[in-house]
């Protein structure tokens, strides 16, 4: 899935609920230099195969909000570098809010007040 929708600089939003991603292995790039992007709803995503999520969503300045379920698991991922590098606008769930000393995946989880993160939790999406 690398490089997917990368420099898709006019895409606004982008609902991803019915990609199956359980054999996925990298995401580097995959949404890079989506300068317009404002939200992703990534909420099917399974990740627990993903060993690349480099650059995955830098450059990604008007990104607010990502979207994620359950099975968004980073615990494979062993190149994040630059993952949130320029997501000046995005906000966790909980409200957390960019920070450009945070920008590999030590944020890549749904936001609490315990455990800042980038992520939205589906859950309280829907709420």
């Amino acid at each position: 899935m690398t490089q997917m929708f990368e420099d898709c600089s006019s895409l606004k939003n982008l609902n991803l609920r019915n990609f199956n991603t359980d054999s996925a292995t990298n995401m580097g790039d995959m949404f890079c230099e989506c300068s317009s992007l404002e939200s992703l709803d990534l909420s099917s995503f399974n990740t627990v195969k993903v060993e690349n999520m480099g650059a995955m969503f830098e450059d990604c300045g008007e990104l607010q909000t990502i979207v994620v379920g359950n099975a968004f698991i980073i615990n494979s991922v062993t190149e994040s570098h630059n993952m949130f590098k320029n997501c000046i606008s995005l906000r966790g769930g909980n409200n957390t809010i960019y920070n450009s000393s945070h920008i590999d995946k030590e944020y890549a989880h749904i936001d609490s007040i315990a455990d800042p993160g980038y992520l939205t939790s589906l859950d309280n999406y829907l709420h």
